[in-house]
């Protein structure tokens, strides 16, 4: 049976991109582990080394080899924008890094037991009309009325003098 870091895969690698800087000499991959222990996941510092040549395939990593150790970064004018990501790169991430071991996808529908956080419910928000909650219940009003709530800022219009 997998381990919990197995299972959270994604989410650990979600969280590694969200902890290169995008400017500057880099992190280490000592500083990213423990970047990603302060965030709940148990990761060596070798498996950061591998999960960043791994990530370094789909997306722009930079390796600073100036000095030792070496630091870690977004290339230059790389995108940093996560949430861009479109759906059918998600879907396909998805299915090559599962959420838990009883994930499950048919056609555009993702089941799947995952510990709900705030992380989460972000990146739900993030991907705007591109997704949908189906279960559970309290977890699917939340993100409705959370969407409700912005779509209310939308309503009234904007005064000139505030353009």
């Amino acid at each position: 049976m997998p381990t919990q870091t197995t299972r959270n895969t994604l989410a650990r690698l979600w969280e590694l991109l969200k902890c290169l800087p995008k400017s500057g000499s880099g992190k280490s991959a000592q500083q990213l582990s423990q970047d990603l222990q302060e965030r709940g996941f148990s990761v060596s510092k070798r498996q950061v080394e591998r999960d960043l040549h791994d990530l370094s395939a789909s997306f722009s990593v930079y390796c600073n080899r100036a000095g030792t150790p070496y630091g870690l970064r977004w290339a230059s004018g790389a995108q940093t924008e996560l949430a861009g990501m479109d759906v059918a790169d998600l879907l396909r991430l998805i299915a090559e890094s599962p959420l838990s071991t009883d994930q499950v996808m048919e056609q555009d529908t993702l089941q799947a037991t995952v510990q709900d956080s705030w992380e989460l419910r972000w990146w739900i928000l993030s991907q705007g009309a591109g997704i949908k909650v189906l279960e559970p219940m309290a977890s699917r009003e939340e993100i409705a009325q959370s969407l409700r709530d912005a779509c209310k800022r939308y309503d009234t219009p904007v005064k000139a003098e505030s353009r």
